[in-house]
C-alpha cells in the first residue's frame, strides 16, 4: 500500500477537481503497463509509450502526472515512499 496524494483536473471517482486528497493506493506494473487504483477506483492505467511523467520530489516522495482512466482528465499523484522502495527504479524506466 502507498500513501497517495490525489489531484484531478476535474471532479473524478469522488476526487474534487483541483483539490488535493489523501489516500491509500496501489501499483501494479509490468513491461508493458502500470496501473494505479485506489479504494475509489482505478485512478489510472498507461501503457508503454503514453506520457506518464515521474519526477522526485526530495528523499521520500514522487510525483506522478498522466491521464486519468477518463482521458479528459489528467492526474497529478504524489507518491509517499514506505521505505521499501525496490519498485520505484523500475516505475523510472517505464516512465522514460
Amino acid at each position: 500500500n502507498l500513501e497517495l496524494v490525489v489531484t484531478p483536473s476535474k471532479t473524478f471517482l469522488g476526487f474534487v477537481g483541483k483539490q488535493s486528497t489523501h489516500t491509500v493506493g496501489r501499483l501494479v506494473m509490468t513491461e508493458q503497463w502500470l496501473v494505479l487504483s485506489c479504494d475509489q477506483g482505478m485512478l489510472m492505467k498507461a501503457d508503454r509509450g503514453q506520457s506518464v511523467a515521474l519526477k522526485r520530489l526530495g528523499p521520500q516522495r514522487l510525483i506522478l502526472i498522466g491521464q486519468a482512466i477518463n482521458s479528459d482528465i489528467q492526474l497529478r499523484t504524489i507518491v509517499t515512499l514506505n521505505g521499501d522502495d525496490t519498485w520505484v527504479g523500475s516505475l523510472h524506466y517505464f516512465c522514460r
